[in-house]
């Protein structure tokens, strides 16, 4: 299960197996490249560290880099395959970056780091796109990031309709079925915050005249 949820500045994304079901947050303040980079990451961690379950693990240090490598590289592998994006390279300078980027909807940071992990640019070549991006103010904010669709995470709303649809669980009774607030529930499921209430909560409106 997949939800958006304003994160700690310093967190793009977080997951956790519970009852034993996977589930991941995201930030959706970033970009659509990097949430989408962010739901890969948490992906690896879900898949390669289910073992890591004792704290003192976590919070070693050198543990710590190296999982987070790891689930970076499951991310740029996974969202970027050796095989097919090496077939369609066929130059780095600006312009191409930008146009691997409307095909592959992933930051030109990340395609920078993937392209030197399957050899296909040198060290040198790596940094130039870097300062490329320094130099046209574009580390935080990079071209099409405004025009890239963000993902919706959609099961949870799905159900959610489902169970109204078919009667077994109204939208606006979700809240009592549910211990935590109605602001929360609709920030993780996507459901606008007038479907989770009682009609009665916005029968009794009076408009102000300015």
């Amino acid at each position: 299960l997949i939800s958006f949820k304003k994160l700690n500045k310093n967190l793009s994304g977080l997951s956790q197996w519970y009852d034993g079901r996977p589930f991941i947050l995201v930030d959706r303040i970033k970009s659509a490249s990097r949430t989408r980079f962010s739901i890969a990451h948490e992906l690896g961690h879900i898949l390669l560290h289910q073992q890591l379950s004792s704290d003192t693990e976590i919070l070693d240090k050198k543990i710590f880099k190296q999982i987070e490598d790891q689930a970076n590289y499951f991310a740029s592998s996974f969202m970027l395959p050796e095989s097919a994006l090496s077939n369609e390279v066929y130059g780095i300078d600006w312009e191409s970056m930008i146009a691997l980027k409307a095909r592959w909807k992933m930051s030109i940071g990340a395609m920078a780091m993937r392209l030197k992990q399957i050899n296909i640019i040198s060290d040198s070549q790596k940094i130039r796109i870097f300062r490329e991006l320094g130099s046209r103010n574009a580390r935080v904010h990079e071209p099409l990031d405004g025009s890239i669709r963000q993902d919706e995470p959609r099961l949870v709303r799905k159900v959610a309709e489902l169970l109204d649809s078919e009667k077994v669980l109204a939208t606006s009774h979700i809240p009592d079925a549910a211990p935590i607030n109605v602001d929360l529930i609709g920030e993780l499921t996507q459901i606008p915050k007038e479907q989770l209430l009682p009609e009665s909560h916005y029968g009794n409106v009076i408009s102000i005249i300015r």
